[in-house]
């Protein structure tokens, strides 16, 4: 009689447990993942930390937590390409007022923004008899990867559609400004202006006082369609990759010799594709941060065609500026476009950006 007995308090306890895991687990579990830092360059590693923690007397079994990510970002020892999305899964144990932090080393392979709004939490009880629960957690969880900067002698090495002697030329080639002293160093100076000898005369740090050899205010415009007619999307994404690169590394080289620099692109922000991506040129820090900050974002998806952009340009009167146009083509409408801008009193170049082999982009979207 009492092994009956037994078996039945067993039952009883079995059906318990599952009836609370299923009910309680939630109620138990706090989460929350981040990234440290949460901003890199291509080529760097970052770390993906995770927090759980169960706040109640009683264990949890067991805990898994799943989320998509961008399979640009290489998680731990993983090296899959194939797909744009890959699936990050953990699972834990949590014994009664415990804490578990993992770290998962993440390395970055490609610029972009990255946001991880929620996690998937699934649970369940010790044997398995109740229905598994699952509930979606917001972590807002955000990495930026800002673009791979070149040396600004590699960019135009190689480049040589360079033909006039007044865009960037002046301001690359030759010294932009005129030194007429010095002056006592201040917060944001670039280090390479410091005047050592100035230093060591007066016991204080000294930096060359510069002065412009001309007024120049830098427009930087990229186009992200790498083909006349194109679609929405460019069917050549590692041309449009190199066209930012370029961007970035040429406003990085403006910004620290204080050219005034601006950008516009006819591309899309990741995260507010309806807002129009353009910065007034400016010279400061926060000018730099704020530019390579949109190049991270940017989509390789159009907002507008370049034409349309260089005619809003051209509407609002934009004068005065070097503009530099990166792109991979141009045609009968954008030169008209280009034109319209000279007359205005802008000094216009391209820096002409050569698109993927056909062979290349074959091999690719087999792949």
């Amino acid at each position: 009689m009492w092994v009956q007995s037994l078996f039945i308090a067993l039952f009883i306890v079995i059906l318990l447990q599952g009836v609370y895991f299923s009910k309680r687990n939630f109620k138990s579990i706090r989460y929350r993942r981040h990234f440290t830092p949460n901003e890199a360059n291509v080529g760097e590693t970052v770390t993906l930390v995770e927090h759980i923690e169960n706040t109640r007397l009683l264990p949890i079994p067991w805990v898994r937590v799943e989320a998509s990510i961008s399979s640009d970002l290489i998680i731990g020892r993983s090296k899959s390409k194939d797909k744009l999305r890959q699936f990050h899964r953990s699972m834990f144990a949590l014994p009664p007022y415990s804490t578990i932090t993992r770290r998962h080393p993440v390395y970055c392979s490609h610029r972009g923004y990255y946001h991880i709004p929620t996690v998937s939490l699934t649970t369940g009880d010790v044997l398995g008899i109740s229905d598994r629960k699952s509930r979606d957690i917001p972590t807002d969880t955000t990495l930026l990867v800002y673009p791979n900067i070149v040396p600004i002698e590699d960019i135009f090495s190689i480049r040589n559609s360079f033909t006039g002697d007044v865009v960037v030329r002046r301001w690359i080639v030759e010294d932009p400004f005129l030194i007429k002293g010095v002056r006592d160093y201040a917060s944001g100076d670039p280090q390479n202006h410091i005047n050592w000898k100035a230093t060591a005369r007066v016991g204080r740090l000294q930096v060359h006082n510069y002065d412009y050899s001309a007024d120049v205010r830098l427009m930087i415009m990229l186009n992200v369609e790498t083909e006349d007619g194109q679609w929405t999307v460019t069917r050549d994404p590692e041309c449009v990759e190199r066209e930012i690169s370029y961007a970035a590394s040429i406003a990085q080289y403006a910004l620290e010799n204080g050219v005034e620099t601006g950008f516009s692109t006819n591309g899309k922000y990741i995260d507010d594709p309806e807002t129009q991506v353009r910065l007034t040129p400016y010279t400061s820090a926060e000018q730099l941060n704020s530019l390579l900050l949109a190049l991270a974002k940017l989509t390789h998806n159009r907002r507008q065609t370049f034409q349309k952009l260089l005619e809003m340009e051209a509407d609002e009167g934009l004068t005065g500026c070097d503009i530099l146009i990166i792109s991979a083509y141009t045609c009968e409408e954008i030169d008209e476009q280009v034109e319209r801008l000279r007359g205005l009193g802008n000094a216009v170049e391209f820096l002409m950006v050569e698109p993927t082999p056909p062979e290349e982009l074959d091999r690719g979207a087999v792949s």
